[in-house]
């Protein structure tokens, strides 16, 4: 009874895995410097939210790209993570900047 049990433990574990893929090194390495890359362009993109005069005519809105900035890195980060051949929702971005 007990070997039955671990057997169909095992064979749920292996088709319920099958859903997930598992990265290689390399690749996480170089999704690794993906979220370090998204993480100095954050820190650019408060800086020149900190340079934008109120009166501007073409207000650039560096919130929104902020805001999708975070959302892309945190996609990635859950990917790097939990890798999936499922996507995954995200947040509809602004893109409007």
């Amino acid at each position: 009874m007990r070997n039955t049990i671990v057997l169909v433990t095992l064979i749920l574990l292996s088709l319920l895995s099958g859903e997930v893929m598992a990265l290689t090194e390399h690749e996480r390495e170089k999704i690794q410097q993906v979220i370090g890359t998204i993480e100095v362009a954050k820190q650019l993109v408060r800086e020149g939210g900190r340079l934008g005069v109120e009166t501007d005519s073409e207000k650039f809105m560096w919130d929104k790209l902020l805001l999708d900035l975070e959302e892309i890195q945190s996609a990635v980060k859950r990917h790097s993570i939990s890798p999936s051949r499922t996507p995954r929702d995200i947040r509809e971005l602004k893109l409007e900047y």
